[in-house]
């Protein structure tokens, strides 16, 4: 009687049909989330913005004016960047935007003073990719997932120390992903293989 040779955790595949580049995050994304989808909310760049914004930026959120006879404007929300802990109200993201134009030197899709943007706020329990310090991951690794983490806002990433915890919840790190590499307002490109955090904001 024959018999079959059956190993069912051994897994094979073709030579590089996998690689680990594949595996990664976009920073200024958030992830899908069915129960919190309706979070995303949409706004209106300040006139008073003089840099370009794109997903990943922290904001600060005011009110926008409203339109002729006293109605709503229907634009939503007032952006510029956020410049302290204090004035933190959420973060550009790039899931669903499709207002930012891309050039031939920035290949990142930008935002400009006057142009719609998509952003979610702090405590709608999206879990969000944010640029990281790549010396913090080491100091991150092992730590709890209530670790303070801080926004560098010179540097426009996370870090481990700073100012005003930001109060997130940490849910993963990674050093394989696609992060925005900003030179100037001119020149705004992707990077690979930058490092990121996932946080529950």
């Amino acid at each position: 009687m024959g018999t079959v040779s059956l190993n069912p955790y051994l897994t094979t595949n073709a030579q590089n049909s996998f690689l680990l580049q594949s595996d990664g995050f976009v920073a200024g994304t958030f992830q899908d989330d069915p129960a919190l989808r309706y979070a995303l909310e949409a706004g209106v760049v300040s006139s008073s913005q003089s840099t370009p914004l794109y997903g990943g930026l922290p904001v600060t959120l005011t009110l926008a004016a409203p339109g002729p006879g006293g109605s709503s404007s229907g634009l939503g929300s007032t952006i510029a960047l956020a410049t302290a802990e204090g004035n933190l109200d959420g973060f550009v993201v790039f899931n669903q935007a499709s207002a930012g134009p891309i050039t031939s030197s920035s290949n990142v899709p930008l935002y400009t003073s006057g142009q719609s943007a998509n952003f979610i706020r702090v405590g709608c329990g999206l879990r969000l990719v944010l640029p990281v310090n790549p010396t913090a991951v080491a100091t991150l690794t092992g730590e709890g997932s209530n670790t303070a983490i801080y926004w560098d806002y010179t540097n426009n990433w996370v870090d481990v120390s700073g100012t005003g915890a930001l109060g997130f919840q940490i849910i993963e790190l990674n050093t394989n992903s696609k992060t925005v590499d900003y030179v100037s307002a001119s020149s705004v490109n992707w990077a690979a293989g930058g490092s990121v955090i996932v946080v529950r904001i």
